[in-house]
């Protein structure tokens, strides 16, 4: 069995796309996971699976949630050691920086820049990206607004990833240790 995080892309970003996070759980106990927890209302789901059953979850979930509760995405599966390295590969940890400036695209397809490195102009465009094998790290210290690397940026040019702030990121790895550590 391995432990997984679900990184759902669009869920709770506007109105046709809200559902409640509860509403998630049963859904993948359905599929045969376990000790199923969710994070925040941005479609984040930690859980427990036979590793055999991993690869056929992503696309039977995106059915499963548009069938029964009306709303399309699609998931981007993290396994607990890629997340150990997405939190350990953070090239702004350095910074002295809010959790809130810092965010990381996670992709779904492997990214053909990976090494791919933007350093904006301190006093016009502060923003800062690095792509670290199939996670983009964004230091954004303005937020998105305003920037032009927004998530539909990505989408386009990098293909198909779901950002989340580094508190997020962080507190998912917690939450799968735990969950980790409590292996039989």
């Amino acid at each position: 069995m391995g432990v997984y995080v679900a990184l759902m892309r669009g869920l709770n970003v506007g109105k046709s796309t809200r559902i409640a996070m509860r509403d998630l759980v049963p859904l993948f106990e359905d599929y045969g996971c376990e000790q199923v927890k969710s994070y925040v209302q941005s479609g984040n789901v930690v859980f427990r699976i036979a590793d055999d059953a991993i690869d056929e979850l992503p696309g039977a979930l995106q059915t499963t949630i548009s069938d029964r509760l009306g709303v399309r995405t699609w998931i981007v599966l993290r396994d607990l050691e890629a997340m150990r390295e997405t939190v350990a590969n953070n090239p702004f940890a350095d910074l002295d920086a809010p959790p809130t400036s810092i965010a990381v695209a996670f992709s779904r397809d492997r990214i053909a820049a990976s090494g791919f490195e933007y350093v904006g102009d301190p006093e016009a465009i502060p923003d800062r990206v690095q792509v670290v094998g199939n996670d983009i790290y964004l230091y954004l210290p303005n937020g998105f607004s305003g920037s032009k690397f927004s998530p539909k940026f990505f989408n386009r040019d990098l293909g198909a990833t779901t950002t989340r702030n580094w508190r997020t990121v962080t507190k998912l790895l917690e939450m799968m240790q735990g969950v980790a550590d409590t292996e039989e």
